[in-house]
C-alpha cells in the first residue's frame, strides 16, 4: 500500500458546506455520507467524493468503505492508506454489493495487486485439501468474477459461464474431499447450472448417479457428506444452496441411484415436465463413460419421443400456472423473472421450440439460452428479427438480475422502488437515469411477450380434441399409416394417400430453402383448418395439389401459414381459389412476389377506383427498373386474384366483380397507351399540327363490348377502336394516320405479349368501321362520315351501344361518344332492327351446337339477352335521344322504365343474365380461357355445380339442380326473345 497519500484537509470545511458539496455531487443521502467521511479520516474527503461519485451508488460506496475500515480497525489505514487502485476497486465493490464487503476485506492483498488480471473471468484451478481452503478459494473466485463484470471487462454471458465453471469446480472439489478417486459417482447439473447460466445467488439443481456395481450405502454417504460441505455447517458458511428434487424418481428416491435405476425411473415416470427440465441437464464430472451414457439416454428421452399436441397443452398449462402464482398487480410491472416479458418468457420460447423441432434439427439442442437463440435463428425456428430481439432482451434482463442479486445479498427479481436503488441499477447498466432504464425495460418486455404470444400462446389454441390427430400428423416425424388413414379417409379425396404425401411435403420439404421449422410449426397449427377447407372444396385433389405447388414457389412459407392461421377466412379463400380456378391459381404460382401485397389488400378491404389503379400502376412504372411487361403482368395478377378471392367469398356481388375487373383492364389499357405513345414520340418525334395555330393531333381508344359496358369477366376479350382528331407530322415526316397505326400496333403487342400467366388480354378489332376490311385507325371525320352513311351496318350501330372512352385523350373520347349518342341508329326502322336480330339468331341456330349447353350463343343465352337490350336501345333512342346505358344489367332496368320491357320481363332477363355471367365466370376460372359451353356429363357438371355453390338438399345431386336452373332460365329468355321478335 502507498504510505505517502496526501493528509486529510477539512479545516476549511464546515458540516453544512460538506453537506452542500455532497448534494451537488449527486449524493442522495448527504448526511449519512458526511458521517461516513468523518469515519474515513485517513483519506482526503474531496478525493473520496470525486472517486465515489463515478460509481453506480456514491452513498453506498462511502458507506461500504466505512464498513471495511471498521472491520480492519480505525488505525489500519491511518498510516498505511490504500493505493488509488485498491481504493477504486473497493469503492466499486461497495457501491454495487454489500454482500461482497466481507470478501473484499478478507482479500485486500489480492485486490491491491497491480497486475491482477481482471480482463476475463477465467478461473484458477482449485487445489483445496480442506473445507476451509475450498471455501476461501471459492470466495476469492466469486469476488474476482464479480469485479470483472462490475468494471465492464466481461459481458453477462461470460459471467454466467464463469459462475457455472466455479460451481463445477467447487462441487467436484467437495466430492474429491470425500472420495479422492471419484470413480463410481457421476454428477449432473440441472436448470441454470446445467445450461451454464448460473447467476450470483442461484441454487444449484443437481443429481448423482452411481455405477451399477458400486456400493449403494457408500455412495449414499459420499453424496450426503458432499452436500454438507456445499450447504455449510459447523462454522463453515454455505457455498451453494442445493436442490436434488429433480433427481431420478423425485424427492423420495435414493440420493445416489444406480445407472439402471435412473434409466428405469426416466422411462417410468418421465413426462412432459421432465422432458422440459432435462433440456438443461449436463454431465459435470465423474466416471466419463457413465456420464456419456446417462447424457445420451436423457437426450433420447427429451427429443426422440413424439412431441404431440397433448404435450404442448401441458406446457401451456405449466406456464399459465406459473403466471397465476406471480400475478400480483403491485409487483407485476417490476418482475424480471416470471412477469410478462420476463426471463421465463424467453426460456419458454426457447424450450418450447426445442421440444417442437429438436427431433429433426439436432443442432438446436442444448440448454444454454444464449446459444439456443442463435441456433434457433440459424435454422429458421425464429425469424432473424425475433432471434436478435430475444437475445438483446435476455441479456438485458440477466444483467439487471445480476445487479439486483449483488445488491440485495439474495435472489431478487423485483425492480427496486427506492430512488437510490433505482438510480444505482440504472447507472450500473449505463443508463443516465431511471426513466431511461424503465423505458427500455418496458420496451423489451412488451416485445418479448409479443413473440411468446405469436409462437407459443396463440399457436394450437382452441383445437378441439377431435382434431388432435390432425395436428399430431404434422408434428410426428414418422406417423403410423393407421393414423394417416384415420385422418384422410373421410376427406373426399379421390386419392387420399397422394393428398397426404403432398401435404407432408409442406411439413418436411425436400428443397433445403424451404426446410424451416417455423413453417412446420405454423402448418401444424393451421392443419385442422386447412383440412376442413379442403373438405369443403369443390375439387379437394386439385386444391391440395395447387396449394402445395403454391407454397413451394414461396420464399418464406412460414409467413404464408402464419397469415392464414391468424385470419381463418383467408385460408378458406385460398383453398377455395385453388379448388375453383386452375387459371387464377397459376397466376399466383407464376407471380409469387405478389402474395404479401395480396394478403395486405385482403386485410385492408378497401375499394380501389379506376383512377387509383392508374395512379398505382403509373407510379410503379415510373419508379421501377423492372421490365414493364413483367410489371403489367404482376399488376393484373394481383388485382385479378384479389377480385377473385372477394368474389368466391361473396364479399363482392357479381356486378361488383365485373365492374372491378373492367377497372383493372381500363387502368392497364390507359397506362399501356401512355407508355406506347411516349416510346413512339422518342423514336419518331411529337406530332406537330400542319397548320400554325391549330391544336396538335390527339387520339382516343373507345372500348366496346363488355369492356365498353364495364362488365368484362375473368377471360373476356377487349374490343376497341382507335379514333384520332387533327392533322400533323412528326420531325421525321410521319403523318398522323401512320403514327397512330404504329401506336395501336404497339398497344396490341403489349397486351397480347405472352408474359407470365399468358397474354394480358385477347384483343378484338373487328368492331371497327368496315370490320376486318377497314383501316386499323380512323380519323374522327372518317368515323362520323361512315356512321352517317348508308354503308354502316346495323350490327355496327348495335356494337356502339356498348361503347365508352377507355384510353388516350378522354376529352376526345367524350366528344366521340357524344356523336355516337346523337346519331346512334340513324333512324333505323323497327322492322330492320327486328329482322336483323332474327337473322343473327337463325344463323346461330344453324351453327353445329357441339356438346353441352351454350351459355352465350345458344337459344335463350347471353347473346339473346344482349340483342334484346341493344335492339331496344337502338329503337328507343329515336324517341328518347337521351337514353344511353352501355352496361347490360343497368340497361335492362332503363328499358323497363321506358316500357320496352315489362316488370316481369326485366326481372327475368336480369336474373338470367346474372346467372349466366356467374356460370361463365366460374367456367373461365376453371379453364383459363373464355368458355361459354356448360358440360353435360355428370362429373363435369357436378364439378361446376359445386364451384357455383350448389350443395343439393337431401338426395338431390348438385349437377341436377344446376341443369334444371340452366334449363329454366334459357327457356324463359327464349320466350321473351320470341315475343319481342313477333311484335
Amino acid at each position: 500500500m502507498t504510505k505517502n497519500a496526501p493528509p486529510p484537509n477539512r479545516s476549511d470545511d464546515s458540516d453544512e458546506q460538506l453537506r452542500e458539496t455532497l448534494r451537488q455531487q449527486g449524493f442522495l443521502h448527504p448526511d449519512r455520507s458526511r458521517y461516513n467521511l468523518r469515519a474515513l479520516s485517513w483519506a482526503d474527503s474531496n478525493d473520496l467524493i470525486a472517486r465515489a461519485k463515478t460509481t453506480t451508488d456514491p452513498d453506498l460506496a462511502l458507506n461500504g468503505l466505512e464498513q471495511i475500515t471498521q472491520k480492519l480497525g480505525a488505525a489500519h489505514w491511518a498510516e498505511n492508506p490504500p493505493s488509488p487502485l485498491l481504493l477504486d476497486r473497493l469503492l466499486t465493490i461497495a457501491a454495487n454489493s454489500e454482500q461482497l464487503i466481507d470478501s473484499a476485506t478478507d482479500f485486500l492483498d489480492e485486490l491491491a495487486t497491480e497486475n491482477l488480471d481482471l480482463s476475463s473471468a477465467v478461473l484458477t484451478p482449485c487445489t483445496a485439501t480442506t473445507e476451509q481452503e475450498l471455501q476461501r478459494w471459492h470466495r476469492w473466485q466469486m469476488l474476482r468474477v464479480c469485479l470483472c463484470e462490475l468494471l465492464g471487462h466481461t459481458h453477462v454471458e461470460e459471467v454466467a459461464t464463469a459462475l457455472t465453471q466455479l460451481a463445477d469446480e467447487t462441487v467436484m472439489s467437495a466430492l474429491r474431499l470425500i472420495d479422492a478417486t471419484n470413480s463410481t459417482i457421476a454428477v449432473f447439473a440441472v436448470g441454470k447450472w446445467g445450461s451454464e447460466e448460473l447467476n450470483y445467488s442461484s441454487d444449484i439443481d443437481l443429481f448423482f448417479v452411481r455405477t451399477d456395481r458400486s456400493d449403494p450405502i457408500a455412495a449414499e454417504q459420499t453424496v450426503q457428506k458432499t452436500l454438507q460441505i456445499l450447504n455449510g455447517g459447523g462454522g463453515i458458511h454455505h457455498l451453494y444452496r442445493t436442490d436434488l428434487r429433480l433427481r431420478p424418481g423425485g424427492a423420495s428416491a435414493a440420493l445416489a441411484p444406480s445407472h439402471s435405476q435412473a434409466r428405469q425411473e426416466f422411462r417410468a415416470t418421465g413426462g412432459t415436465w421432465e422432458r422440459m427440465v432435462h433440456i438443461r441437464t449436463r454431465f459435470v464430472g465423474g466416471p466419463p463413460q457413465l456420464g456419456r451414457d446417462v447424457a445420451q439416454e436423457l437426450q433420447e428421452f427429451v427429443y426422440e419421443r413424439p412431441f404431440r399436441l397433448q404435450d404442448i397443452r401441458k406446457i401451456k398449462g405449466y406456464k399459465d400456472l406459473l403466471e397465476k402464482k406471480s400475478d400480483r398487480d403491485d409487483v407485476e410491472d417490476r418482475e424480471l423473472k416470471v412477469g410478462i416479458g420476463g426471463i421465463r418468457d424467453v426460456e419458454y420460447v426457447v424450450q418450447f421450440l426445442q421440444l417442437l423441432h429438436g427431433n429433426i434439427y439436432v443442432q438446436i439442442r442444448g440448454g444454454n439460452i444464449f446459444q439456443a437463440l442463435h441456433r434457433l435463428g440459424r435454422v429458421g425456428a425464429l425469424a432473424a428479427a425475433e432471434s436478435g430481439f430475444l437475445d438483446a432482451a435476455y441479456r438485458f434482463l440477466r444483467q439487471a438480475e445480476h445487479r439486483l442479486m449483488l445488491r440485495h445479498r439474495r435472489q431478487s427479481f423485483l425492480l427496486p422502488t427506492a430512488a437510490d436503488a433505482q438510480r444505482a441499477l440504472a447507472r450500473s447498466l449505463d443508463f443516465d437515469d431511471w426513466p431511461s432504464f424503465r423505458e427500455e425495460f418496458d420496451r423489451l418486455r412488451a416485445g418479448t411477450r409479443e413473440i411468446l404470444n405469436r409462437l407459443f400462446h396463440r399457436v394450437f389454441t382452441a383445437v378441439p380434441d377431435d382434431q388432435l390427430r390432425e395436428v399430431n400428423l404434422v408434428l410426428a416425424f414418422r406417423p403410423e399409416q393407421a393414423e394417416i388413414d384415420r385422418v384422410f379417409a373421410p376427406l373426399h379425396f379421390r386419392d387420399p394417400q397422394k393428398a397426404y404425401t403432398l401435404l407432408r411435403r409442406l411439413a418436411y420439404p425436400g428443397r433445403k430453402a424451404l426446410q424451416a421449422p417455423r413453417a412446420r410449426q405454423f402448418l401444424a397449427h393451421l392443419f385442422p383448418q386447412l383440412l376442413a377447407c379442403l373438405r369443403r372444396s369443390p375439387d379437394p385433389d386439385q386444391a391440395v395439389l395447387i396449394f402445395t405447388n403454391c407454397v413451394e414457389t414461396l420464399g418464406a412459407p412460414a409467413v404464408f401459414y402464419q397469415l392464414l392461421s391468424e385470419k381463418p377466412e383467408n385460408c378458406e379463400l385460398f383453398v377455395e381459389l385453388f379448388g375453383n380456378s386452375r387459371f387464377l391459381s397459376d397466376l399466383l404460382l407464376e407471380n409469387p412476389g405478389i402474395l404479401d401485397e395480396l394478403i395486405d389488400r385482403l386485410r385492408a378491404g378497401t375499394r380501389i377506383s379506376e383512377e387509383q389503379l392508374v395512379e398505382e400502376l403509373s407510379n410503379t412504372l415510373e419508379h421501377s427498373r423492372a421490365d414493364h411487361s413483367r410489371i403489367y403482368n404482376e399488376f393484373r395478377a394481383l388485382h385479378l386474384l384479389e377480385i377473385a378471392l372477394l368474389d368466391l367469398n361473396n364479399t363482392v356481388s357479381l356486378l361488383g366483380t365485373l365492374e372491378r375487373l373492367s377497372a383493372v383492364a381500363r387502368a392497364l389499357l390507359r397506362c399501356i397507351d401512355q407508355e406506347a405513345e411516349s416510346r413512339l414520340q422518342a423514336r419518331f418525334g411529337v406530332l406537330q399540327p400542319l397548320t400554325a395555330g391549330s391544336p396538335p393531333p390527339r387520339h382516343t381508344i373507345l372500348a366496346l363490348g363488355r369492356l365498353g359496358g364495364n362488365e368484362i369477366g375473368y377471360a373476356s376479350d377487349i374490343d376497341m377502336i382507335l379514333v384520332y382528331d387533327g392533322e400533323g407530322r412528326t420531325a421525321d415526316g410521319m403523318r398522323e394516320q401512320e403514327f397512330y397505326t404504329h401506336l395501336l400496333q404497339e398497344v396490341i403487342a403489349t397486351i397480347a405479349h405472352p408474359g407470365r400467366g399468358g397474354a394480358l388480354y385477347s384483343v378484338d378489332l373487328r368492331l371497327r368501321p368496315r370490320g376486318e376490311k377497314g383501316s386499323l385507325v380512323h380519323s374522327f371525320r372518317e368515323f362520323q362520315s361512315y356512321f352517317l352513311s348508308n354503308e354502316s351496318q346495323i350490327w355496327e350501330h348495335q356494337a356502339l351501344v356498348r361503347s365508352s372512352p377507355a384510353a388516350g385523350d378522354l376529352e376526345l373520347g367524350s366528344e366521340v361518344l357524344a356523336f355516337v349518342r346523337k346519331n346512334l341508329g340513324r333512324d333505323l326502322a323497327r322492322d330492320e332492327v327486328i329482322a336483323d336480330m332474327i337473322d343473327m339468331h337463325e344463323r346461330r341456330k344453324q351453327t353445329p351446337p357441339g356438346e353441352g349447353v351454350h351459355l352465350k350463343s345458344g337459344p335463350g343465352g347471353i347473346l339473346d339477352i344482349e340483342f334484346l337490350v341493344q335492339s331496344g336501345i337502338l329503337l328507343a333512342c329515336r324517341k328518347n335521344p337521351e337514353i344511353w346505358e352501355p352496361n347490360t344489367d343497368a340497361a335492362i332496368g332503363l328499358l323497363r322504365q321506358l316500357g320496352v320491357f315489362s316488370d316481369q320481363e326485366a326481372a327475368t332477363l336480369r336474373t338470367a343474365y346474372r346467372f349466366f355471367r356467374l356460370v361463365e365466370n366460374r367456367l373461365s376460372m376453371l379453364h383459363r380461357s373464355s368458355v361459354r359451353q356448360v358440360p353435360t356429363d355428370d362429373q363435369s357438371l357436378r364439378s361446376l355445380a359445386r364451384r357455383i355453390g350448389y350443395a343439393g338438399p337431401g338426395d338431390t345431386a348438385p349437377e341436377r339442380l344446376l341443369h334444371e336452373e340452366l334449363t329454366h332460365h334459357t327457356t324463359a329468355v327464349l320466350r321473351i326473345f320470341e315475343r319481342h321478335c313477333a311484335r
